[in-house]
């Protein structure tokens, strides 16, 4: 759904999208504030972060990075206990289905406990005085009067070329082949395109972007995929180490994450090559 009118100026299209981030975080935050870190919740202020994020990046030449680095700082810190939580119920989800009952029950047992530490801490952040302050900061930055913005400077042509930004740093990325570092920033280019996408699509036909977007979801997916393996891997060996009764599971686990890396990896070229070859919809 648009947030800004096809008229406005680059600097009210930012403010219009600013105002749409913070709402949707506000709402994720107060409800994790309060305790509620069931995976839905997580992935949704997750989410949120990453696309206040984007709006900075989409949106940089308007954007006052003195006025944004304390607020970048802290969300950083959310987002990582936000990420432990995650990878948590990714080792879960990927896994407990296909294990002995008993098996499963000492490998949930294990994920539950950690799991609530890490919900503990994130709440506990939450509540200290930079966590609590974050929004608070955040809307207070949006209520602050917008430069006047030059009079030829279009919000389509802006919206040409922010997309064409990311979308360079993308194709770059995807030419070149790399190891697990360099697929978490590829995918990380990508979902920026994505949302940058998302913010500026009442600005161009519907489907094309919609084609576009396919594209760069089924690159995400695989890349996801890919990274997800590794994060559980990790994740099981931390959990290994805190619950002695979870270490002889680790063979058989690892052959099962590892069976998932390999079949995500098959399809991470032709993923990478339907966005190469995807033509840009923002060019006329």
């Amino acid at each position: 759904m648009a947030v800004f009118e096809k008229n406005d100026s680059p600097y009210q299209a930012f403010h219009a999208v600013l105002w749409d981030c913070a709402s949707r975080l506000g709402t994720h935050m107060t409800l994790l504030q309060e305790g509620l870190c069931d995976p839905h919740r997580v992935h949704q202020a997750r989410v949120a972060l990453r696309r206040l994020r984007t709006a900075r990046k989409a949106f940089a030449p308007l954007a006052d990075d003195r006025g944004w680095r304390p607020l970048i700082r802290t969300t950083r810190k959310i987002a990582c206990h936000l990420g432990q939580i995650r990878d948590l119920d990714v080792l879960g989800d990927s896994l407990l289905a296909r294990l002995p009952k008993a098996h499963a029950k000492l490998l949930a047992g294990a994920c539950a406990q950690s799991r609530s530490r890490h919900c503990h801490a994130l709440v506990k952040m939450l509540h200290d005085p930079t966590g609590a302050q974050l929004l608070p900061s955040l809307f207070e930055a949006l209520r602050l009067p917008l430069p006047e913005p030059p009079p030829s400077l279009s919000l389509r042509a802006f919206a040409d070329q922010a997309l064409h930004r990311l979308q360079r740093q993308v194709e770059k990325l995807a030419k070149r082949k790399g190891g697990l570092r360099h697929q978490h920033t590829l995918r990380k280019r990508i979902k920026e395109l994505r949302y940058a996408i998302e913010f500026f699509s009442p600005l161009y036909p519907r489907k094309p972007v919609h084609d576009y977007l396919a594209h760069l979801m089924g690159a995400q997916n695989v890349l996801g995929n890919l990274i997800d393996r590794h994060a559980s891997a990790q994740q099981l060996g931390l959990l290994a180490s805190e619950f002695p009764e979870i270490a002889p599971l680790r063979p058989t686990l690892h052959k099962r994450l590892n069976e998932d890396f390999q079949s995500a990896k098959a399809r991470l070229d032709p993923a990478l090559k339907a966005v190469r070859d995807a033509p840009p919809f923002w060019h006329d």
